[in-house]
């Protein structure tokens, strides 16, 4: 059976409007994380608490939202483990934005100190372990076993991708393939885990199931890349921290690789990246002038157009694994969400 594909979301569709189908259920996570009793330890309390008030856009509890609602009619309330699962999700996500923070030696996010900028390496690293648990507990409260499982194989995938991003940092050798996995390791993983559980959660077909899983890891690989493209393009305010701060910390994207490709000689540019990089601990300035050159000759070349066109390759198959669910304001709101990945400002 063929079933239609949705219609393509007006422009003019923002975050809150997509949103507003599951406004009730948004605030029934944000309640379940903010009122919770995490710790007697009033530090590790307040800094809990100071994160999550910071907000964020919470697409990937979103995500878990509607892909939940997908079969189920406007007034029909989602059940308690989606919720969990949803507060899971965010939570863990949170997590690794701490560690990261730590392990990039992070003074700002967004433009706000990061936890990293007043505590220790080893507190901060603490607090983030935290949320993991804190992550777990929500998980273990969806009562499915199936999403407990995930969601463990998801922390192992977070901290195998991680471990593979330190091991090739300032690597320029380091190949496409593997920037790709890493990606579906510490990015798309957490978007799967979203909308595969919602799913499973909901006791939707097995057919079902899979092409939630899809659509989350192609969603989560688009939101990558362009996160990626904006480390290049943003302007250093909005984004809250240098341009090209993925290279300067030794970390090739995919902008790097097709640049590489467009070159005549792409083992001269590296080795001359790899010179400057020599340098870096000795006399930073001559490897954050040499960046910044590479960063002006990426943005003017056809790299950021063409990692923007594989962007838009992963949205449209993510959208496509939309076609076995029937048309409802839900999937509009997945298939909007998916298209602002792409226009999404820094």
């Amino acid at each position: 059976m063929t079933l239609d594909v949705a219609p393509q979301p007006a422009m003019h569709d923002s975050l809150p409007t997509l949103l507003a189908s599951i406004s009730t259920e948004m605030r029934a996570v944000e309640d379940m994380m903010m009122h919770r009793d995490v710790t007697t330890l009033e530090p590790l309390q307040e800094v809990y608490r100071e994160i999550l008030t910071r907000g964020g856009k919470r697409l990937r509890p979103a995500l878990a939202l509607l892909c939940a609602s997908l079969i189920r009619s406007p007034h029909q309330s989602l059940p308690f483990a989606v919720i969990a699962l949803s507060s899971a999700v965010e939570m863990l996500h949170t997590s690794t934005l701490v560690h990261d923070d730590v392990i990039d030696n992070s003074l700002l996010r967004r433009g706000a100190p990061t936890l990293n900028s007043t505590w220790s390496a080893g507190d901060t690293v603490l607090a983030g372990n935290y949320m993991f648990a804190q992550a777990a507990h929500y998980s273990a409260l969806t009562g499915n076993k199936d999403t407990i499982r995930i969601c463990s194989d998801v922390l192992s995938y977070l901290v195998r991708g991680e471990i593979e991003q330190m091991k090739s940092q300032h690597d320029f050798e380091v190949t496409r393939a593997a920037y790709f996995r890493r990606i579906a390791l510490k990015t798309s993983s957490i978007f799967r885990l979203a909308t595969e559980c919602a799913g499973l959660i909901q006791e939707f077909s097995a057919a079902r199931v899979r092409q939630l899983k899809r659509f989350g890891v192609h969603f989560g690989i688009a939101f990558q890349v362009v996160d990626d493209i904006l480390d290049y393009t943003s302007d250093p305010a909005a984004l809250g921290k240098p341009a090209g701060s993925d290279l300067l910390n030794g970390t090739c994207t995919l902008p790097f690789f097709l640049y590489l490709d467009q070159q005549p000689d792409p083992s001269a540019v590296k080795s001359e990246l790899q010179e400057a990089n020599s340098w870096r601990l000795h006399s930073p300035a001559i490897w954050q002038d040499a960046v910044q050159r590479f960063v002006a000759d990426v943005c003017q070349s056809d790299a950021i157009a063409q990692a923007y066109s594989i962007a838009q390759a992963h949205v449209v198959q993510a959208q496509q694994c939309l076609r076995i669910f029937p048309e409802s304001q839900y999937r509009h709101a997945l298939f909007g969400l998916s298209d602002l990945v792409i226009r999404r400002p820094a």
